[in-house]
């Protein structure tokens, strides 16, 4: 079914979708890339109070606007808490506000490219990305991949930012699925942070265990999954 149209194109953005019904988008590539929107069944609405350039300033990396990690906390507002630095409180009523979560990405970790996941209700865990917010040169290679975890509890104020255990790998452009048992399971990736290739493809996965915040590699994928590739739990386990 076609709906309205955004306010503003948009290729890389992240979306969420809110308790009442509405949608939230925020940034990407094109002509929104300073703006965020909700969408009700009325429309699309431009949140004048989240404007993007000004969530990001004074922000550091080589992506500022692709795929920012935004999710729903347990009270209905939503958590800013990657890639970069400043974690923020986003509040999509009415026009829109945000806040400083008075938190921020741990260590020297810019965990672009990297994977997430809600691993249990309002927590979330970070894996992978950039080992440094400065890209390496050469086409389509987007800086040194790192090993490096960190957790984020959306239920205190300001939220709780812990480092966890770091992967036996270096990834980025993995994904994360949340099994039955609640641990969470790394898979795909490559080393360089090359888009559209192979090279350094890492074919052992990984499964974190939120109860002792441990890794243990487990069996390896036997076809390379890199940028763009997606991992979905299936009904039977």
């Amino acid at each position: 079914t076609s709906i309205q149209n955004m306010n503003g194109g948009r290729w890389y953005n992240t979306t969420v979708s809110m308790p009442n019904g509405n949608v939230f988008t925020a940034t990407g590539s094109g002509t929104g890339l300073s703006t965020t929107e909700r969408w009700s069944t009325a429309g699309w609405s431009v949140l004048t109070g989240i404007s993007w350039s000004a969530v990001m300033a004074g922000e550091t990396g080589y992506f500022t606007h692709w795929h920012p990690f935004v999710s729903l906390a347990p009270d209905g507002r939503l958590l800013h808490f990657g890639p970069t630095d400043t974690m923020h409180w986003f509040n999509a009523a009415g026009t829109g506000s945000f806040a400083n979560a008075n938190a921020a990405v741990p260590g020297t970790h810019y965990p672009k490219e990297g994977c997430w996941v809600m691993y249990d209700e309002g927590k979330v865990l970070v894996a992978g990305g950039g080992a440094n917010t400065t890209p390496n040169p050469g086409d389509n290679s987007i800086g040194t991949s790192s090993k490096l975890a960190y957790t984020v509890n959306m239920s205190t104020n300001p939220p709780t930012v812990s480092a966890t255990a770091s992967m036996s790998y270096a990834r980025q452009f993995a994904n994360t699925v949340v099994l039955p048992s609640g641990e969470v399971l790394v898979i795909g990736g490559n080393s360089p942070g090359q888009k559209f290739s192979d090279n350094g493809s890492i074919m052992p996965c990984e499964i974190w265990n939120p109860k002792t915040g441990t890794w243990r590699t487990v069996a390896s994928i036997s076809v390379p999954r890199n940028y763009h590739s997606v991992a979905l739990l299936l009904p039977d386990g």
